[in-house]
C-alpha cells in the first residue's frame, strides 16, 4: 500500500470524518491492501462516488482528512488559500468550493483538471407514461459505444414536438435512465433555454452557465466565440462522458454553439419547431395513444393515492376525458390535477365539463400549468400570414384540410412557405396525403377562440365559411347530377371522378352542413344536404342520411320551403328503412305525405303512402299496408298517373300475396299488368305477369299460369 494511501486509511479510521469515514475506510481496506500485489487500487466507481460526496458536502470533513493525513506524511494533504485541497498522488485533481474530483491512480493529473460536472438534471416526471419507442431510440444513441471515440459521430438529438406534448419529461426521463446506468460518469447537465417565451436566453448566456457549471468563470470570457471555444475545450480535456440537456430551443442557432465537439459527450435538445439545419438526429413526438394517455390518468391520481381507482372504475369516461384533452400529457396531468384536487369528483363530470368546446381551454388550466398558455406562446412566434393561416385552417369543417379549401379559406392559394412554417412549429400536421392537413384538437379550439375574442377575425372567419359553403355547393351540385345521370359539368369527367371526390372531402362536407344552424348560411347548407343524399346512398352510409336529412327537414322550415321539406323528410324515411328502423320511417313518411296534402301534390302524396305501405308490411302491420296501398292508388288516379297507379298495384299484389290472400293477389297483378301494358311499359308488364304466373303456379292453378306466361311472352320484344 502507498504512504498516501495508507495515510488516507488512518485518517479515517481515526474518525477524521467522523462515522462516515470509518465505515468508507472499512469499504476501502480490502481493495488498498489488494494493490499491494496487483498495482493500483481498482477501487469501485460506488465507493469513489461516496469518498467524492463526503468530502464535497463537508468542507470540514475535507479539511480534517487533509490534517491528518499530512502529519503522518508531510507535504501530501497541502491547504491552498483555504478552500484548496490537493492530495498528490491520491486524488489527481483539487476541492475548489463543493467540487472534488478524486482519482486512484498513482499517475500525475493535468495542473488545470476541471471539477467534476455539477448534476443538474431536474427530477423525473413520476407519472411517466408510455414513449417506449422512443425510449429505445434515445438508449440507442446514448448508451456508450465500444472501442474507441469515432470522430464525426452524430452527438446530438432534437425532441421536437408541440406544446405539451411532453418533450421535456422524454429528455428528462431518458437522461435519468442513461445516468442511473452510469452512462455518464463527468455528469448531466440541463438548461432552460426559454425559447418560445419572453425570457428566452441566448447561446451566448447558455454557455456562461453550462461554463460555470464545468467550473471555468465565465465572466471575463466576453464573446460567444471565446465561450464556445472555452466550452469545448473544458469538454474536450474532461475524463468522462458527459450529457447536456437543452430544452426549449428556439432556432438553430441558439442551440448549435451548445454542440461538443468531442463525440463521446452526447446533447438532447428539445424544441417546438423542427431543426433540421443541425447535423442531429430528429425524433418528432406525437400525442400519446389513447391506452397510455388513460394510464397517465391514472397513475397521477394513484400516486396522489394509492387507492384512487376512478380511471379504472369509470374506464369508458376515462377515455373520454384522455380524448378530450387530446391525448396530450400537459392537458391530461391537468385534468388529472382537478380530478386529484376533489377526490369526490366522478370522472363523468370532468368529461361533462370538457365536452364544450368555448370553455375547454379554460377548464385545463390548473393556476400552474395552462395548455392555452403553452399555444399562445407558439401563436406569438408567428408572423401574421401565418397566424392567419392557422385561425382560418381551424375554421374548416373536416378533420383535414385538402389545398382546394384551403385555398377557398384563404381566398387564394396556400403559400406552401407559410404551411411549411406552420408544419415545422408542430402546430399543423400532415393528413392521410401531402396534399392534406390537419391540427391537432386542442389547437382547433385554441385559434377558434383566438379568433373569437377578435371582432376583426370574427369577420374574417365568417367571409371564410362563405367561400368554403359555395366551393362545396358548387362541387356537390355537379357531383350529385353525375350519379344522377342528370347532366355534365367542368369538375369531373366521370362518376368515378365525382365519388372518388365525394370520398375525399366526405367528413368536411357533413360538418359544413352543421353550418347551416347559422340563419346567414341555412338555405346553402340546405343545398347541401340535398346534394348530398343520393351519394350516401351509394355508399351506404344510411346513418349520415338520417342526420343530413334532419337537418335539412329543419332548415327547409326554417326557409319556409315546404317542398324541399317534404323531400328531406322522404330522404330521411328512406334512410330509416334502409338502416332497419321501419318504426322510425313511418313517422318520417308521414310528415312527408302531410306536407305534400297541404301543397295539394297528390301525386307526392301518393308517393309517402306508398312508402307507408312498404314500411307497414315490414312492420308485419298488412292490414294498414293494404289501405296505405289503396290510398296510393286511389290519388295516383285521381292524379291521371296511370303508370304510378300500376306500380302501386303490383305492390299491392306483392304484399297480398305474401299474406295469403292469393285471390286479391291475383286481382292485383293482372290490375297492375294490364295499365303497365296500356301505358307502354311492356317490360314491366311483361315482368308483372310472369310474377302472376308464378303465383298461380305456386297456388296450382296450372292452365291461369299458362295463360299468364303466354301474356308475358306476348309483352317481350320477340312477341310484339
Amino acid at each position: 500500500m502507498e504512504p498516501d494511501q495508507e495515510a488516507l486509511l488512518v485518517a479515517l479510521s481515526d474518525g477524521a470524518a467522523g462515522p462516515l469515514g470509518q465505515d468508507l475506510a472499512r469499504a476501502l481496506a480490502p481493495y488498498l491492501t489488494a494493490a499491494e500485489h496487483a498495482g493500483p487500487p481498482a477501487v469501485p466507481a460506488a465507493l469513489r462516488d461516496r469518498l467524492r460526496t463526503l468530502f464535497s458536502t463537508d468542507p470540514g470533513a475535507a479539511q480534517a482528512v487533509a490534517a491528518a493525513m499530512e502529519s503522518r506524511t508531510p507535504r501530501h494533504g497541502t491547504r491552498v488559500r483555504g478552500d484548496h485541497i490537493d492530495f498528490e498522488g491520491l486524488f489527481l485533481g483539487d476541492a475548489v468550493g463543493s467540487v472534488l474530483h478524486q482519482h486512484f491512480h498513482g499517475v500525475p493529473a493535468p495542473a488545470a483538471l476541471p471539477p467534476a460536472a455539477v448534476g443538474s438534471l431536474p427530477p423525473a416526471t413520476p407519472s411517466f407514461t408510455g414513449r417506449k419507442k422512443l425510449l429505445k431510440e434515445l438508449e440507442g444513441f446514448l448508451c456508450p459505444s465500444s472501442g474507441p471515440s469515432r470522430p464525426g459521430a452524430v452527438t446530438a438529438t432534437v425532441l421536437a414536438g408541440m406544446a405539451g406534448v411532453g418533450k421535456t419529461a422524454l429528455a428528462t426521463e431518458a437522461a435519468h435512465a442513461a445516468n442511473d446506468r452510469g452512462w455518464f460518469p463527468g455528469g448531466v447537465l440541463f438548461i432552460d433555454l426559454h425559447g418560445h417565451d419572453n425570457t428566452s436566453i441566448t447561446a451566448e448566456q447558455a454557455l456562461g452557465t453550462l461554463l460555470e457549471d464545468l467550473g471555468t468563470p465565465a465572466e471575463q470570457l466576453t464573446t460567444e466565440e471565446e465561450r464556445v471555444k472555452h466550452y469545448r475545450s473544458q469538454l474536450a480535456r474532461w475524463p468522462d462522458r458527459v450529457l447536456i440537456v437543452a430544452d426549449n430551443a428556439a432556432s438553430p442557432e441558439q442551440v448549435r454553439p451548445l454542440l461538443p465537439a468531442d463525440s463521446r459527450h452526447r446533447i438532447l435538445i428539445t424544441s417546438r419547431t423542427a431543426i433540421p439545419q443541425l447535423n442531429a438526429r430528429h425524433l418528432p413526438l406525437r400525442q400519446l395513444t389513447s391506452k397510455a394517455a388513460v394510464a397517465l390518468l391514472d397513475q397521477v391520481l394513484r400516486l396522489a393515492d394509492g387507492m384512487d381507482h376512478r380511471i379504472t372504475a369509470e374506464a369508458a369516461a376515462a377515455v373520454e376525458l384522455a380524448a378530450l384533452c387530446g391525448h396530450l400529457p400537459l392537458a391530461l396531468q391537468i385534468a388529472a390535477a382537478h380530478l386529484v384536487w376533489d377526490p369526490d369528483k366522478p370522472v363523468a363530470e370532468s368529461v361533462h365539463e370538457l365536452r364544450d368546446q368555448e370553455t375547454r381551454l379554460s377548464y385545463l388550466d390548473d393556476g400552474e400549468r395552462s395548455v392555452r398558455a403553452a399555444f399562445d406562446l407558439s401563436y406569438q412566434r408567428l408572423n401574421p400570414e401565418q397566424a392567419r393561416m392557422l385561425r382560418l385552417l381551424a375554421e374548416a369543417p373536416g378533420p383535414e384540410t385538402g389545398t382546394e379549401v384551403l385555398a377557398a379559406l384563404l381566398g387564394a392559394a396556400p403559400p406552401p412557405v407559410t404551411l411549411a412554417v406552420l408544419e415545422r412549429a408542430y402546430l399543423v400536421d400532415r393528413g392521410s396525403s401531402r396534399t392534406q392537413w390537419r391540427l391537432h384538437d386542442l389547437v382547433r379550439v385554441f385559434a377558434t377562440q383566438v379568433s373569437a375574442d377578435d371582432p376583426s377575425c370574427l369577420a374574417e372567419r365568417e367571409t371564410a365559411r362563405d367561400r368554403v359553403l359555395d366551393h362545396y355547393v358548387e362541387r356537390a351540385d355537379e357531383a350529385d347530377d353525375r350519379l344522377r345521370g342528370l347532366g355534365f359539368g367542368a369538375c369531373f369527367n366521370d362518376i368515378e371522378e365525382a365519388l372518388a371526390w365525394l370520398d375525399q372531402e366526405r367528413l368536411g362536407l357533413l360538418a359544413a352542413v352543421q353550418w347551416g344552424e347559422d340563419s346567414r348560411l341555412t338555405a346553402r347548407a340546405l343545398d347541401l344536404a340535398l346534394y348530398l343524399t343520393e351519394y350516401l346512398r351509394r355508399r351506404g352510409l344510411f346513418e349520415e342520411i338520417v342526420t343530413v336529412s334532419t337537418l335539412a327537414h329543419r332548415f327547409a322550415a326554417r326557409s319556409d320551403d315546404p317542398l324541399r321539406e317534404a323531400t328531406a323528410w322522404h330522404n330521411l324515411g328512406d334512410a330509416l328503412q334502409s338502416a332497419g328502423r321501419p318504426a322510425a320511417a313511418v313517422g318520417a313518411y308521414n310528415q312527408a305525405r302531410d306536407l305534400h296534402r297541404a301543397r295539394g301534390d297528390k301525386v307526392g302524396e301518393a308517393i309517402q303512402w306508398n312508402n307507408l305501405a312498404i314500411a307497414e308490411t315490414r312492420l308485419g302491420r298488412l292490414g294498414p299496408a293494404v289501405e296505405s296501398f289503396a290510398r296510393a292508388g286511389d290519388l295516383r288516379r285521381l292524379a291521371g298517373d296511370r303508370h304510378g297507379e300500376a306500380m302501386t298495384w303490383n305492390n299491392l299484389a306483392i304484399v297480398l300475396d305474401e299474406a295469403g290472400r292469393n285471390d286479391d293477389a291475383f286481382r292485383a297483378f293482372s290490375q297492375a299488368a294490364r295499365l303497365l301494358s296500356e301505358v307502354g311499359d311492356w317490360a314491366r308488364g311483361a315482368e308483372t305477369y310472369r310474377n302472376l304466373g308464378r303465383a298461380l303456379e305456386a297456388a296450382g292453378r296450372a292452365e291461369e299460369a299458362m295463360e299468364a306466361y303466354a301474356q308475358a311472352r306476348a309483352l317481350s320484344p320477340s312477341g310484339r
